[in-house]
């Protein structure tokens, strides 16, 4: 029996653009708001045999406004997305281990954007470009490395412990 080679796969680092104010379609779930379910993944089966699933993330450029002391100010923060109508997952292949597996590679992408956001407001030779594109490498390393040494979600149990 031939094994799946792709548990998850990202479908594609998309950046949202500049949405100071803009409203979310339904199917952009912000990182912070909940834990991945099977229930997000609401895509189109891609009818690709070597697939057991796919992922769908979204970064967006935001302006968020603070109060501090009396004072009003602006910083801009790279924020994290699922996309859930990229998302989706064959029947046959949901597991704790598949899903853990997939919360993890999301949480990789949020850990790097807060880093990107990090330098990007506290430096200000730095341009959100090349901030985003070395952040966007990191976070393909990480993930890439993440899933060989889990054998795509197999193994999330020992890498864990």
């Amino acid at each position: 029996m031939m094994k799946k080679n792709i548990a998850c796969m990202l479908l594609g680092m998309m950046c949202c653009g500049h949405a100071v104010g803009q409203t979310l379609g339904s199917s952009i779930v912000p990182w912070i708001e909940s834990r991945l379910s099977w229930n997000d993944f609401k895509g189109q089966d891609p009818m690709v045999d070597t697939l057991n699933a796919t992922m769908g993330y979204c970064v967006q450029t935001n302006a968020h406004k603070v109060k501090k002391d009396g004072v009003k100010y602006y910083y801009y923060a790279f924020d994290t997305f699922r996309n859930t109508s990229e998302m989706w997952v064959k029947e046959s292949a949901k597991s704790d281990n598949l899903l853990k597996y997939c919360q993890a590679d999301f949480d990789l992408l949020e850990a790097n954007m807060r880093k990107a956001t990090m330098e990007y407001c506290t430096s200000p030779e730095v341009d959100s470009h090349s901030v985003m594109s070395f952040y966007n490498g990191s976070f393909d390393r990480q993930s890439d490395r993440y899933r060989r040494i889990t054998k795509e979600g197999e193994d999330v149990e020992e890498t864990n412990k």
